[in-house]
This record gives C-alpha cells, sequence and structure tokens, in this order.
C-alpha cells in the first residue's frame, strides 16, 4: 500500500528511486551538519550514496522539478533579490494593439530613409540616440531634436487617422 501511495499519488510521476536518492543525500548532509561537520563535496557523497554523480545530479534537478510554489511565490533572482514572477504574464499584444502596431508600421514606412532608420533604430530596436548619431553621421542634439519632430508628426497622424491617440499618450 506504500508503495502505491508513493507512486501514484505525487504530482509529477517520476522515478521513487531518484526522489529516495534525494532523500538519503539530504538525510547524510542533515546528519554531518549536525555534527559540526562541512558538506560533502559532490563526488565524496557520490561515493557515500553509492552512485555517479551524473545519477546525483539527475536527482537533485528532479527534486527541483517537484518543489510546488504559488504563482504568486516569491522567487530568488541570481543577485539573491526576491521578485515576484511575471514570466507567465502573456505578453502577446491584443488585437487593437496588433493593428496599431500595424498602422505605426505603415506611417513610419512612408517616412524618408533616414528617418526610418532613426525611428527604427531608436523605438523599436532600443539602440542608444548617441550611437545612432554616430552611425548617420549627426550631432546627437541635433538627432534629439529630430525625433522630437518625429514623434510629432508620427501622434498627429495616428490621431488623425483612427481612434487609437488614448494608446499612444
Amino acid at each position: 500500500m506504500r508503495h502505491h501511495l508513493r507512486d501514484r499519488h505525487q504530482p509529477i510521476r517520476c522515478s521513487w528511486r531518484l526522489r529516495n536518492l534525494m532523500a538519503k543525500q539530504e538525510q547524510l548532509q542533515q546528519q554531518r551538519q549536525h555534527q559540526g561537520l562541512p558538506p560533502l563535496t559532490d563526488p565524496v557523497l557520490a561515493l557515500q550514496l553509492g552512485c555517479t554523480e551524473e545519477r546525483l545530479e539527475q536527482a537533485r534537478r528532479l527534486h527541483h522539478a517537484l518543489q510546488c510554489t504559488s504563482l504568486d511565490a516569491q522567487n530568488q533572482d541570481a543577485d539573491g533579490q526576491s521578485s515576484v514572477s511575471h514570466e507567465l504574464v502573456d505578453a502577446r499584444p491584443s488585437p487593437e494593439q496588433n493593428l496599431l502596431l500595424l498602422e505605426i508600421d505603415e506611417k513610419i514606412s512612408g517616412l524618408a530613409p533616414v528617418d526610418q532608420r532613426l525611428v527604427r533604430g531608436c523605438w523599436i530596436d532600443g539602440r542608444s540616440q548617441r550611437e545612432l548619431a554616430r552611425e548617420l553621421q549627426l550631432t546627437p542634439c541635433r538627432l534629439s531634436r529630430r525625433l522630437k519632430r518625429l514623434q510629432q508628426q508620427l501622434q498627429q497622424q495616428l490621431s488623425a487617422a483612427g481612434p487609437w491617440q488614448a494608446q499612444l499618450q
């Protein structure tokens, strides 16, 4: 009966041998910690448990995969900073946003080639104004003024063309 419960009532069906290996590894490390000894390194730990390092790593990955956490839970970044996970948020644009993006792309295509490179480079590709100024042989101040003029021009064209003005603000 215990074997049935162990094998059939896990969130994810997986190898019970790997789960047992991970439990033994945790138990061994805890015993050493209670005795005041440093934790064992992976090669020594694998030798103590009678398995390979690869098998021990598989058990660790499985243990990590079986950890159930809330979608709202705080997680630790690589720097140790905790942050709410926003990875599951649907980042696809809505149909209205798709229409707006198509309209913007159409308006940008109607600009002069240099202006197209400016707008696409700065606003779409996220390149710096300094980098674009060097590439187009303009001063950063002149490029900034030109971008502001293009932004105003595009906003006027878009606000006159459709009901998207509220989304641009």
